[in-house]
């Protein structure tokens, strides 16, 4: 009995922070092609629109971009091809967002957005 314990003690542990990865997670977004391809979490329709027009110009080949919760504040997170400029240009916008808004927004989930 103490060895299975012990099993589902140890296996708990390599789980659970792979359950917890994305617990701080707001949105993540999947850009191609400078359009935005697929939409995961809460974000105002107001952001969306601004990165759309952000990635869209140059236009990202493919790019990841995820906003957390980093002690308490939004905190932008890409990786892709994204020019600096236009990654200065999401920390900007992200930054007129309070945490409050980001958290009440409607969910949104695997679609494409059209």
């Amino acid at each position: 009995m103490l060895g299975y314990a012990a099993l589902l003690a140890a296996l708990l542990a390599l789980l659970l922070p792979w359950l917890l990865r994305g617990a701080n997670e707001l949105f993540a977004l999947e850009v191609r092609d400078g359009r935005i391809t697929r939409v995961r979490g809460r974000i105002p329709q107001g952001l969306l629109s601004a990165v759309e027009d952000i990635v869209a110009r140059p236009a990202s080949s493919r790019a990841h971009v995820r906003a957390v919760v980093e002690d308490r504040r939004p905190r932008l997170i890409t990786r892709g091809t994204l020019t600096a400029s236009q990654e200065q240009q999401l920390r900007n916008v992200l930054g007129l967002w309070t945490l409050g808004q980001l958290r009440t927004a409607p969910p949104r989930r695997g679609g494409v957005r059209s």
